[in-house]
């Protein structure tokens, strides 16, 4: 039996259902809600980190961006997953870290394969502001692993409740992590 949350924050600060340019169908088991580059993005509910996907490969080249970065999320409680695509490269946390509900885990990118009212944005484009392509592409996994439609289990009047304190140490985990990454 599949445990439903009773709510799923929302994925970032002043998120609303108007933003979500793509909804779950047959061809996009998934959302894309849009935002601004640089976005923090929150732990849908208390999670693990299961995998992070790019940290650590960006050369500076656009090949890079081009893959696309990510991260992937597993409620403790629900077993659901969540997959946050389309990020910076560099994440606050790392692999098998447990995340509270509302933790900041990533920051709003343009990564991978990006389109923008049906044509694909080109990676030059992608890389001055404004960022064309900007968005988050969240998946949702039933315990089973079958993919589910976020958009009616989120709470779209709770904002996530991180601090400007909390900000300030995500983005100094993701400075002190391209610091790690680069000297290794």
């Amino acid at each position: 039996m599949d445990i439903k949350p009773l709510c799923m924050i929302k994925p970032f600060k002043g998120a609303n259902i108007l933003q979500v340019t793509q909804g779950f169908h047959g061809g996009h088991k998934a959302i894309d809600i849009v935002s601004t580059y640089g976005t923090a993005l929150t732990a849908p509910e208390a999670c693990r980190v299961v995998r992070i996907y790019g940290d650590g490969k960006i050369d500076g080249s656009t090949a890079e961006l081009a893959y696309g970065y990510g991260v992937r999320l597993k409620g403790l409680e629900t077993g659901q997953q969540y997959l946050y695509w389309h990020t910076w490269p560099y994440l606050p946390v790392w692999s098998g870290d447990i995340v509270k509900a509302g933790q900041i885990v990533a920051f709003m990118g343009n990564s991978g394969n990006v389109f923008t009212g049906g044509q694909y944005v080109a990676l030059f484009e992608r890389t001055v502001s404004p960022f064309k392509g900007t968005h988050l592409h969240l998946e949702m996994f039933d315990s089973s692993g079958s993919p589910r439609d976020p958009v009616p289990l989120i709470r779209w009047d709770i904002e996530p409740n991180y601090t400007t304190q909390d900000y300030l140490k995500a983005v100094s985990a993701t400075l002190l992590k391209i610091s790690k990454l680069a000297f290794r």
